[in-house]
């Protein structure tokens, strides 16, 4: 014999940002009604955090000053209860005004015609995202909007970041831009990226292996001696970071292996296990590098001038890895 397992109510939230708006906690009744004058409690200390309107809505501040996870309930005068609900309090990432940081230049299909850029900016910002870039010795800037997705890290802390992608296409071959990233009253300095070389016949890249390491002292003089030449492209063969929920691991490595460390060298980066590790479906490693490929056991590969490229992401079976060769 099976029993149902129900509550006189339900209770949700969305996920709260501090400096943002106010938590917005919803409860219903077992019919998916609003349930009106309900109070809500923490489970910690049973701290009653207010009551619900007639909406069935409680807005509260109680939760504006420190991230962290927060178990409450919903209970009626006459006992009646939800179950606990997790409410996730999260410390915003960057600048308020939305101003970029952590630029990557990513795989993209045709380094010749085609840049992929991604960077991280403030959730709290609501100012659109966006790209303006210019030939060199151009005064009229153009302008291509990022596709935005709010990602949460709970890693080292509780954290939630914008991550912002653009793929501009209908370059000049052989041609250096510049550009800047950002929203309007906030973008990032002006830098310059070029454009691959059609029919190239010799390329120069460089490949770097597992960095997880939260020590980054042995990626930084790696990037330091990368400094003293040119590359076409470069490779990062997996376990780029120690773990994907960890926003810090992701911003240092974005900082090193992108426009701030390497420039504006495309970057190839593989997927190791601990790109999976914290983000089980790769939905973070798939935002940072604009590349809906991450997937565990997917493969996918490029041209880079006259060299051909394939990769294979970690996998746990022999089929996936089967598949892929």
């Amino acid at each position: 014999k099976s029993l149902d397992i129900a509550a006189t109510y339900t209770i949700k939230a969305d996920s709260v940002i501090i400096g943002g708006k106010d938590a917005v906690i919803n409860v219903k009744t077992a019919e998916g009604k609003p349930a009106a004058d309900v109070s809500v409690y923490l489970e910690e200390n049973d701290e009653l955090v207010g009551k619900t309107d007639e909406n069935g809505a409680l807005t509260t501040d109680r939760f504006s000053k420190t991230s962290g996870e927060y178990k409450i309930y919903a209970k009626d005068a006459e006992n009646g209860l939800s179950f606990v609900y997790k409410l996730k309090v999260y410390d915003p990432h960057g600048d308020k005004d939305g101003k970029a940081d952590a630029v990557r230049f990513n795989i993209t299909d045709d380094p010749v015609t085609q840049k992929n850029i991604t960077w991280l900016s403030s959730p709290l910002s609501e100012a659109k995202q966006q790209i303006q870039y210019r030939t060199v010795g151009s005064e009229e800037w153009k302008t291509a909007e990022a596709t935005t997705k709010k990602k949460e890290f709970t890693t080292n802390g509780h954290k939630i970041a914008n991550i912002n992608a653009v793929k501009l296409t209908g370059l000049t071959r052989d041609t250096t831009y510049e550009y800047q990233v950002g929203s309007e009253g906030a973008y990032s300095d002006v830098a310059e990226f070029t454009t691959d070389k059609a029919g190239r016949k010799n390329s120069r890249f460089f490949l770097i292996g597992d960095i997880q390491d939260p020590n980054k002292k042995n990626l930084e003089s790696i990037v330091n001696i990368l400094n003293k030449d040119k590359y076409d492209f470069g490779v990062q063969i997996g376990d780029a970071i120690d773990n994907a929920a960890d926003l810090g691991d992701w911003k240092e490595v974005g900082d090193l292996l992108g426009a701030k460390g390497v420039g504006s060298v495309d970057m190839i980066n593989v997927m190791g296990n601990h790109e999976y590790y914290g983000d089980a479906n790769a939905d973070i490693a798939a935002a940072m590098y604009n590349n809906p490929k991450t997937r565990e056991g997917g493969y996918y590969s490029i041209r880079y001038g006259n060299i051909y490229i394939a990769t294979i992401n970690f996998a746990t079976t022999k089929g996936q890895t089967r598949e892929a060769a």
